[in-house]
């Protein structure tokens, strides 16, 4: 199957934005804000004109972006003259920008460093195939070379759907990564193989071969697949194989579940070194979603390392960059928080809160050591922006807003609110208001959301935000 995914830009889609060279001042105390009216939004201008629909549905400067393990690059999605394109960007030195566009159709699904100079893209589009009377989404991964620019094609004479489900990424400067691809949407070459993919030559060996029924795949931090997860549609139940640390043994049932009587597997997302000890997500005996410690071989619970505030669920975790720790975990709550369990980052969230004030600190990317970040500085009535910290210079240094023609403006008042239905039954709801208007006697648009597990943030909605400025 030849999928024609990838262009280059032209050379002046390059010219993207100059930053800021990294401060190298003694570590502060505490960290060090921004300039007064950096971090906090500022009100337009008396008699200035309306924002377009335009301004609100600009592509963001930058989405999903990630800092390189050394914290000297970052890699996104970037928006380019309101396109958006793969960029990365030095945050040292003049080195230009790489920028890649993609064809209409085309979308990024997310950016992720293998090593300091190799980037891996996950790509999909919804094309036509003929194996499908209809189009299906197509999964691919190509890798970049940020020093040559080089495009390397990984496993695209795939023949099947999904050929971009990456189960590990090496953390100790190494090209070879691990991925579960199909190689056909029929029954021969529908359950996935396990490759072992070198991402600078594009080279593949098998490192597991497809096993009938199983559709899922993971693997522990050196990279040797554990787990598999499978489902027979005829009988409607899941099923959990398992093999020990080194991935050599045989793989055997560790759990099953009925979907007719609404029972769920375990899944544990993080295998512990030293044994058959992972970490996954279960109910506690207060009913509440936690993060337990399990032993595998037993399927006995060993301690509990997180529970969830109370009504809330667990959304996800931040991993060590070598997947062998939990550094955070992520919930439902509105505010978006990061809870982070890792004492350090932990201690270093608690100094943004003091010294950013009008707005949310949200650390979304960590160099391998842990000791540069980005860090998005957002409130919900103003896009926000993207900042980098160094915890040698202590400084949080603007990379640039999220979105360049709103900036830093505030628009209008977020905030949540319980109401009741006629039924009596108390609701929850994010409420937008029109800037410089009191919030009485006002139209009201009315925007649910899906479910039953969706559920909103308090946090920069542009359509909200455009509805209310009308």
């Amino acid at each position: 199957m030849r999928i024609a995914l990838l262009k280059i830009l032209a050379g002046a889609a390059c010219a993207l934005l100059a930053l800021p060279a990294a401060a190298q001042t003694p570590a502060p105390a505490a960290v060090q804000a921004p300039a007064p009216g950096e971090a906090q939004a500022l009100a337009p201008a008396a008699g200035e004109l309306a924002l377009g629909a335009e301004a609100f549905a600009e592509i963001p400067a930058f989405e999903g972006v990630q800092l390189s393990p050394d914290g000297t690059k970052i890699a996104g999605k970037l928006g380019v003259s309101n396109q958006q394109a793969i960029g990365v960007l030095a945050l040292m030195g003049q080195k230009p920008p790489v920028v890649m566009g993609l064809i209409d159709g085309t979308e990024v699904r997310w950016v992720r460093w293998v090593n300091n100079r190799h980037l891996l893209v996950g790509l999909q589009a919804l094309l036509a195939t003929a194996a499908t009377t209809d189009r299906t989404y197509i999964s691919r991964l190509i890798a970049i070379d940020t020093t040559t620019s080089k495009v390397t094609k990984l496993l695209w004479d795939s023949e099947g759907q999904d050929a971009a489900d990456v189960l590990w990424m090496p953390n100790d400067g190494t090209d070879e990564i691990v991925v579960s691809a199909q190689h056909s949407f029929y029954e021969d070459g529908f359950y996935p193989t396990v490759h072992r993919v070198n991402v600078a030559t594009g080279r593949t060996r098998e490192a597991l071969a497809a096993r009938a029924g199983i559709m899922d795949w993971a693997a522990d931090g050196s990279g040797a697949v554990r787990m598999g997860q499978g489902y027979d549609d005829s009988k409607r139940t899941f099923r959990l194989v398992y093999r020990g640390e080194g991935g050599t043994g045989f793989f055997r049932e560790i759990d099953r579940a009925n979907a007719r009587k609404e029972e769920s597997l375990i899944h544990p997302f993080l295998f512990l070194p030293g044994g058959d000890h992972a970490l996954a997500v279960r109910i506690n005996g207060e009913g509440r979603e936690a993060i337990f410690e399990v032993d595998l071989a037993t399927m006995q619970n060993v301690k509990e390392v997180y529970q969830a505030p109370k009504g809330f669920e667990i959304d996800g975790t931040v991993l060590s960059s070598d997947r062998t720790a939990l550094l955070g975990v992520s919930t439902s709550e509105v505010s978006g928080h990061i809870h982070w369990t890792d004492p350090e980052l932990a201690e270093l969230q608690a100094l943004f809160d003091k010294a950013v004030k009008g707005s949310t600190a949200h650390i979304v990317s960590l160099s391998a050591d842990r000791q540069s970040m980005l860090v998005n500085l957002l409130a919900p009535s103003t896009p926000g922006a993207l900042y980098y910290f160094s915890r040698d210079g202590g400084k949080l240094l603007r990379l640039g807003y999220l979105n360049r023609t709103i900036g830093k403006r505030t628009l209008g008042p977020v905030k949540v609110i319980k109401y009741k239905a006629r039924d009596g039954l108390e609701i929850e709801a994010i409420l937008t208001t029109p800037a410089g208007k009191e919030a009485k006697s006002l139209p009201i648009v009315m925007m649910p959301h899906g479910g039953p597990w969706g559920q909103d943030t308090a946090t920069w909605d542009y359509i909200a935000q455009f509805i209310a400025s009308r």
